[in-house]
């Protein structure tokens, strides 16, 4: 089935602006979809706005800007690190739109009437925009050919991500029996399931914590493998980071994780791709809409902390 960017799009943002205004109780006033930003930001750390997260970095400390405790953008978006690997991979790619849906403050009201949410509700969200039908509002994805991944944490299993793990059995168990369903969830290190990548033992200092990522399968035509082994058969179709951390210490070098005063995350997914069967994303009409950013929600609040933006 091919699907029209701007139908993906619209879809995209009317789904999570529902959920979102369901979450607060039908007590939004006015839509909680918000325009892109400059891709050139304000922020004189970077260049380029290079995540959706870039034009709500004050509302994550908790000064909303914006008038909302939650929100979903489609922000276009530049990426320069990625420029070695491109035409290399069908996951690599420079200028693309990242559709992302944030909260500010885990069950924090916002003077819109908005509502902040958590970790539970944004698995469960990106999980029914994945596989609900196409009729019902979402992209009828297979879920016999998904994959997710956890952080398995340190070489001590300090940080395993147990809490995430245990939200996707909720919903994996659900549709197989538990055999089955944890060969569908697969633990992986700080390179691959933590934001910023091996920032545990490396660095930089600052907010980070573990990912959750989902996959698709593409296929045996793709090769043997699995999650951790064969990415060009498991597509990486959307990412979530739980920032529950505050990073100190030396860096490179390992360093201390304390939980800091706020929390983010985000989710990252290429869609059309296994929606349309085009693998390599480039070669869309629509260039990078396949590869979105589903949701950057913040948790402000005092105790447990998390949230996301992954590059």
């Amino acid at each position: 089935m091919k699907v029209d960017p701007n139908e993906l799009r619209k879809r995209f943002l009317d789904f999570f602006d529902a959920r979102m205004k369901e979450h607060a109780g039908g007590k939004v006033k006015g839509s909680l979809v918000l325009p892109s930003s400059s891709l050139q930001p304000p922020d004189p750390s970077t260049l380029f706005t290079s995540a959706g997260m870039h034009q709500f970095k004050d509302d994550f400390t908790g000064n909303l800007i914006h008038g909302t405790r939650a929100a979903t953008t489609v922000q276009k978006c530049m990426r320069t690190p990625d420029l070695e690997n491109v035409g290399k991979t069908a996951r690599h790619h420079t200028f693309f739109e990242m559709l992302g849906f944030f909260s500010f403050g885990d069950g924090l009201d916002g003077p819109n009437g908005s509502k902040g949410f958590f970790k539970r509700e944004a698995i469960r969200w990106i999980w029914d925009f994945y596989t609900l039908p196409w009729d019902k509002g979402g992209c009828g994805l297979d879920t016999s050919k998904l994959y997710v991944s956890v952080y398995k944490g340190d070489e001590k299993g300090d940080g395993r991500d147990e809490e995430a793990a245990n939200y996707w059995r909720e919903i994996l168990g659900k549709l197989w029996k538990k055999d089955e369903l944890e060969k569908r969830i697969f633990w992986l290190g700080e390179h691959d399931n933590f934001w910023p990548a091996g920032a545990p033992s490396q660095g930089p200092n600052g907010v980070c914590g573990p990912c959750s990522e989902i996959f698709y399968d593409l296929g045996p035509e793709y090769g043997e493998g699995n999650v951790e082994t064969n990415g060009n058969r498991f597509m990486e179709i959307g990412n979530i980071v739980f920032t529950q951390y505050e990073r100190s210490g030396p860096a490179p070098g390992k360093g201390t994780l304390t939980p800091p005063a706020q929390q983010e995350h985000r989710l990252r997914r290429r869609f059309r791709a296994t929606r349309d069967g085009t693998r390599r994303r480039q070669n869309h009409p629509r260039l990078r809409l396949v590869c979105a950013d589903p949701t950057s929600v913040a948790r402000i609040s005092p105790g447990r902390q998390a949230g996301g933006i992954h590059p």
